[in-house]
């Protein structure tokens, strides 16, 4: 989660990790969440064609070079779940989590 707002520093306002679901979902609501989470899978500078996107950035801060495919898929998983409006926790529970993962892998 720290690699997450360190790549969107004040675009992303701040939530207490062990906030309950209505203080969660009321951060997701907010514009400037759905924003950082539509703006993972847009490009870091939208000018420069050779940019990456900004989880390709976050990607790169969690795991620090080489990588398998396992931890690629966890990383995507987390990062989707975290911003995501649809879904009002920001702590990853096991069963959602796995399923994500699996998700991810069969696309890589």
């Amino acid at each position: 989660m720290e690699a997450i707002f360190s790549i969107f520093g004040s675009r992303l306002p701040p939530i207490n990790t062990n906030a309950g679901p209505s203080e969660v979902a009321k951060w997701k609501r907010k514009s400037e969440v759905k924003d950082c989470f539509e703006g993972l899978f847009k490009k870091m500078n939208p000018k420069d064609k050779n940019s990456s996107i900004v989880l390709a950035s976050v990607i790169d801060r969690v795991l620090q070079g080489g990588n398998s495919n396992a931890e690629l898929a966890y990383v995507l998983a987390t990062c989707s779940t975290i911003l995501n409006p649809h879904h009002d926790e920001i702590m990853l529970k096991k069963n959602i989590m796995k399923q994500k993962v699996k998700k991810f892998l069969a696309s890589l």
